[in-house]
């Protein structure tokens, strides 16, 4: 599982180079985890990268999705999550907007946090802060999923299968090593 290694290798150095950020490595796991059908936690502190992990093998060894494929395609989500936050930011201040309207057209006290959310929204800390966690994660994501790092993955893949299917080779009859899996299977049958 070294595509499962690299990624989740990648999200804890995501998480070390950006400490100030909005979104924790446990609110990230925990989208990640939702997207992929992992059971409900209720607790941020229960999203782990463990518990990512667990899920990430049962989807690789039980239900037999190809790990590369699993992994490129929570690369892309990660990736896509984190460009969404500056990218739907005017829509979110807008909301946050219509929101204390609401409640001061109501006659209603306006939760500090409505304030705290809109200025921390309008606020340039925070456009660049956000930026920057963007920016690191594709720079992580582009050194450890480089075409080399790619490359040298699969063939370890290859070499270890090709070590566990190498005993039911060896096992064949001489006049059976030819045969394609297809004409080895008709013949089985």
């Amino acid at each position: 599982m070294s595509w499962t290694k690299e990624f989740l290798d990648s999200l804890k150095q995501w998480d070390e180079e950006t400490p100030d950020k909005k979104h924790t490595i446990n609110d990230i796991v925990a989208w990640i985890g939702m997207t992929i059908g992992a059971e409900m936690k209720y607790e941020v502190e229960e999203w782990t990268l463990d518990y990512l992990e667990e899920r990430i093998r049962y989807l690789v060894d039980e239900v037999s999705i190809d790990e590369q494929f699993l992994i490129d395609s929570l690369i892309n989500v990660v990736t896509e999550r984190l460009k969404n936050y500056n990218a739907e930011r005017g829509e979110n201040i807008v909301r946050e907007e219509k929101v204390i309207k609401e409640y001061e057209k109501e006659g209603m006290e306006v939760p500090t946090s409505a304030y705290e959310r809109l200025e921390r929204l309008k606020s340039d800390e925070d456009i660049m802060k956000s930026n920057y966690v963007l920016s690191v994660w594709e720079s992580i994501i582009s050194i450890n999923f480089s075409l080399i790092n790619r490359k040298m993955m699969i063939s370890k893949e290859a070499k270890a299968s090709y070590e566990k299917h190498k005993s039911f080779f060896d096992s064949l009859p001489e006049k059976d090593k030819d045969k394609t899996i297809g004409e080895l299977v008709k013949k089985s049958k």
